[in-house]
């Protein structure tokens, strides 16, 4: 009765306590630890370097930190307090058995051998989880394609959709043929777990009992159902135990996972200097390789651009204009040579500081699924209704349409979390990803192919309106326009990762190099048009 009484007092303040846990504080616990983790991982995934998206094995593990985060926090937290609750549980029960008859206990060594089998199925789990990866990365790429309003117009009008599919079917094929290569040892482990966890311990109980009850014969025959019913409740409370001890085992994995990634260093290494407006940036001797790349991107570039210059990058795609320009902005370092700014390697100076200085609006610009004043502003502090957008709006050509917009500025963009969003078309969205430009205190403007979705009057506007507003800052953009090229002080023609041809428009016709050639294919293309070609 002793025994029973503490049972019974301790089993009700488990279930209040637990009822208290679940229904008062886990919710709570759970969107706080919750939203800690997040912050966490998203600051971590700001800064790591931009060559870790582009690593397939890295990414596969950033993919499953993600992945794993979702339930992880609060799974460890329930798992931990179950395991203490089962733990004490156990012991109660240990004493009260060793009092009853002590040979049950050894029925305990099941479950200890149950829980090793049980260890060696989550490592299979976690090693199948991992080949897996890359293929439900490959499954979810093609459900974002197929949900996404960019590519619905494609998937009507063309074959792509049936592309997509076999990717789809390809990555579920190899996820079968992963998951039934582990899954025979799984199965072969999960039936040792049923034979160690019941079968054993349910054969064994009974023979025992039969033993206690008719060759030692001291054993009443309603005493044996009770001795079969303690034996299983031992059992079950140790198997419980044991599962939570094991779930610690398969969270050690996965947090594995999430120490790495929060421990990778990053190559882009933060200097120490202050970094002060530009004068001039040198590049002296730069080559650069991507990573798992045998040949060089950029090779032996030379290149100078002072203060205040419009600088035109030109050239055929693959090139080097691109990363070029991502040296410039440390997302990258050189391999061979040296950029200088102001004199001084660009590695010396503060990271977030450095790259502070540049204003860039890239070729696969973003809109965002906010208001308009924050796809202007960008995170940086501004007073509401700040002129700053509508002088940058209106240097675009834009502000005409967002002023008729019921919420101005206050307008969300796309129709994902508002049904009075407004959808922006190609042109327009780049027009508001170039008044970005000109909200922002910048030292450089940076411009990777900045006008590809505009028309040809809106291009020279933009150009002209970038270059009077920028009148004191050094301007470095990317064209395939070379009318554009025309206008700069400085056109640097590129070819197979090296400078072949730097000088204005007029020195580099005279030439009647690449430049020229280039540039006379696309005026007879404009003339063949019936379009002068100035």
């Amino acid at each position: 009765m002793k025994w029973i009484l503490i049972l019974l007092v301790l089993g009700s303040i488990r279930s209040l306590a637990s009822i208290f846990y679940f229904q008062y504080i886990n919710e709570r616990l759970d969107l706080k630890i919750q939203k800690r983790m997040d912050a966490l991982l998203f600051e971590k995934a700001r800064k790591i370097d931009l060559e870790c998206y582009e690593n397939p094995e890295y990414y596969n593990k950033f993919n499953r930190v993600l992945t794993n985060m979702n339930r992880l926090p609060a799974d460890v937290v329930f798992n931990i307090t179950s395991l203490f609750s089962f733990v004490l549980l156990s012991i109660i029960l240990f004493s009260y058995m060793w009092n009853v008859d002590s040979v049950i206990l050894l029925f305990g060594v099941c479950p200890i051998i149950s829980s090793y089998i049980v260890g060696k199925n989550n490592d299979l789990k976690y090693k199948c989880t991992i080949e897996k990866t890359r293929w439900d990365r490959q499954k979810s790429y093609v459900d974002e394609t197929i949900y996404q309003k960019d590519y619905i117009k494609e998937l009507k009008l063309t074959n792509i959709g049936n592309v997509l599919q076999n990717k789809f079917n390809e990555a579920a094929g190899k996820n079968v043929s992963i998951q039934r290569y582990y899954g025979i040892k799984m199965l072969g482990f999960s039936i040792l777990e049923k034979l160690f966890s019941e079968t054993f311990v349910f054969a064994g109980g009974c023979l025992y009992a039969m033993y206690r009850l008719f060759l030692c014969k001291d054993l009443q025959a309603a005493e044996f159902v009770v001795l079969i019913n303690a034996i299983r409740t031992f059992n079950n409370r140790m198997n419980r135990a044991l599962l939570f001890v094991n779930k610690a085992g398969e969270h050690s994995l996965q947090i594995s996972d999430l120490k790495e990634f929060m421990d990778y260093e990053c190559k882009m290494k933060d200097g120490i200097q202050e970094c002060g407006g530009v004068e001039e940036i040198v590049f002296n001797g730069v080559a650069f390789q991507y990573q798992n790349s045998e040949d060089y991107a950029l090779k032996n570039i030379d290149l100078t651009i002072r203060r205040g210059e419009k600088i035109a990058i030109v050239g055929y795609n693959g090139a080097g204009k691109t990363t070029l320009i991502k040296l410039l902005m440390r997302f990258y370092d050189v391999v061979e040579g040296c950029i200088l700014y102001n004199g001084k390697n660009i590695k010396e100076y503060k990271l977030e500081q450095y790259r502070r200085n540049f204003a860039a609006v890239f070729q696969d610009f973003k809109l965002y699924a906010l208001s308009l004043e924050d796809n202007i502003f960008m995170g940086d502090k501004h007073e509401p209704g700040d002129a700053k957008a509508k002088d940058a709006l209106s240097k675009v050509g834009l502000w005409g349409k967002v002023n008729q917009f019921r919420n101005g500025l206050k307008t969300m963009l796309t129709k994902e979390f508002d049904h009075d969003g407004e959808v922006l078309s190609g042109g327009e969205g780049q027009k508001l990803a170039i008044s970005r430009m000109y909200v922002k205190d910048f030292e450089i403007a940076i411009l990777d192919e900045p006008s590809s979705a505009l028309d040809p009057i809106a291009e020279n506007e933009m150009y002209h309106t970038m270059f009077e507003a920028a009148n004191t800052k050094t301007v470095i953009f990317i064209s395939h326009r070379l009318s554009a090229a025309a206008k700069a002080d400085k056109v640097v023609y590129m070819e197979k990762g090296t400078i072949v041809e730097q000088g204005t428009h007029n020195e580099l016709m005279k030439q009647k190099g690449k430049y020229y050639q280039m540039f006379c294919l696309q005026a007879e293309a404009y003339n063949r048009s019936g379009l002068q070609y100035e």
